[in-house]
């Protein structure tokens, strides 16, 4: 779909791929992977949570969102 599209194609593609240093695909693949991850951790059973603010909690905590280093991730964030 990104390779088909007039300007996501041509240009955003390839100037993607000179910053990363990858191949878009394999961005992608990684990304899917991450994802699937942070899935996975986020629907753990949270032992005791009586309600959901104390579910999203250990969401929160789960998936290391108060961390700095997931700031600015693009792919997980934490609602405000």
């Amino acid at each position: 779909m990104i390779e088909d599209h007039p300007s996501l194609g041509t240009t955003w593609k390839s100037l993607w791929e000179q910053e990363t240093g990858h191949e878009l695909q394999e961005g992608w693949q990684t990304t899917i992977a991450e994802l699937r991850v942070a899935l996975d951790l986020a629907m753990a059973s949270e032992p005791g949570a009586v309600d959901a603010a104390t579910a999203y909690r250990g969401i929160i905590e789960r998936l290391g969102l108060k961390e700095k280093y997931q700031l600015g991730n693009g792919l997980l964030a934490l609602r405000g």
